[in-house]
Formats: C-alpha cells, structure tokens, sequence
C-alpha cells in the first residue's frame, strides 16, 4: 500500500497513512482499507467493524481538517465514501494500542495520567509492606509492582514534555516516601540515591541508550 505503514502485534493491528494534507491521507486511506478488505474477502475473514477505530494525528489544533473527515470500510468497488453503504469508522482522539493511550496529538498526557493514577493506588500496599519487610524486600516489590508499570513502553510515552512527566514523577516520589518511611519533605535527589532507583527522565535516556546499544 502506498503512503502507509503496518504494526502488527500478536491478533492487533495498526496502520499509519500520511500525506501532505488532509485530502490526500483521505484518499490513501480509503485506497488502503479497501486492500485489505479485498485481501479478508479473498482469505475468508471479516473485520470487526465495531472495534475499528481511526484517530486523525495532528501537531496542534490549528491544523485540524476543514471538513469532518469521512472513513469507510468499502466492500464495494467505491471509494467515494458518500456514494456507498459500507461501513464508516468511528472516529476517537485517543486510542488504547497494546495498553498505553495514545492520544491525536502525541501529548501522552492521558497515558502518562493512567499511569499516575495506577502507581498512586500502590500507596496502600507500601504503606502495609513497610511495616513487616526490609528495604531489599521493599525494593524488589518496588520494582515488580511500580517500575513495571512506569517502564512499560516508557521509550514512546516518556518523550513528553517535562510538564507532563513531572506529574508521573511526584507519584513515584510519593511511593518511594511512603514505602522507605521518608518524611514529607525529604529532598528529593537523596531519595532516589538512597533508594536506588532512577527518576523518569532518567530512566527514559537509560532505556534509549540500552536500545541503542543493543543495535
């Protein structure tokens, strides 16, 4: 297909068109949706239309398209989407691929605001923990239940701007706080030497480096 890109994981499946302009990603995402579904027809498969979605990516408000833009699942020999009955997408601003959020101006805002609010609701269970195991248990629980979620994909999402991510890193600090027993106002660069653990940002430049390493 020209003017797109495959991403494909498992059963789920994405795919990118780009353009210059609105007009021309219109067209070659009809174009494109229509092989594909000549391609399930011919292969005895069907798409669960219901499940389809497509978010238009845009740098700013400023850029958004003239008209509301029209997509359709063709099974017809049409790609006027006004000429057909086939089946239209629904259109959404923000999108869960593979468990983070991706949103039409690659803010990560909601994804980084999940992802706060799942490490805020560890609070509870450091502030137990901490009262019957030692700091090594701790942190290996640390890492198993908190990092985990704050590393999940961070290569993508941790990208965003530092008024984002500082939101996620309070979180964080309040975790570590909470489980090591540090008072309120510890500072916060001794926290994370004590605890051995990087801050966001950190760990982002750490995961890219290791990727680019690894190639």
């Amino acid at each position: 297909m020209d003017n797109a890109k495959i991403f494909t994981f498992a059963d789920d499946t994405a795919i990118i068109f780009h353009s210059n302009n609105w007009v021309g990603v219109v067209v070659a995402t009809q174009r494109g949706l229509s092989t594909v579904m000549k391609w399930l027809q011919q292969n005895l498969l069907t798409l669960n239309a219901s499940k389809t979605k497509y978010i238009p990516f845009k740098i700013s408000k400023r850029i958004e398209p003239e008209n509301p833009l029209r997509v359709k699942l063709h099974s017809c020999n049409y790609l006027d989407s006004n000429s057909c009955q086939c089946v239209e997408i629904e259109k959404v601003d923000c999108i869960k691929y593979l468990g983070v959020l991706i949103d039409n101006q690659l803010s990560w805002s909601k994804q980084i605001g999940a992802v706060t609010t799942r490490v805020r609701k560890l609070m509870f269970v450091f502030k137990n923990l901490r009262n019957i195991a030692d700091h090594n248990t701790i942190r290996c629980v640390y890492f198993a239940l908190c990092q985990s979620i704050l590393s999940y994909c961070i290569v993508a999402w941790g990208v965003a701007t530092k008024s984002h991510l500082i939101k996620l890193e309070r979180a964080q600090r309040g975790i570590l706080k909470v489980a090591f027993a540090k008072p309120f106002r510890y500072p916060t660069d001794r926290l994370y030497q004590d605890c051995k653990v990087l801050r966001g940002r950190a760990a982002v430049k750490k995961k890219i480096l290791q990727i680019a390493v690894a190639r």
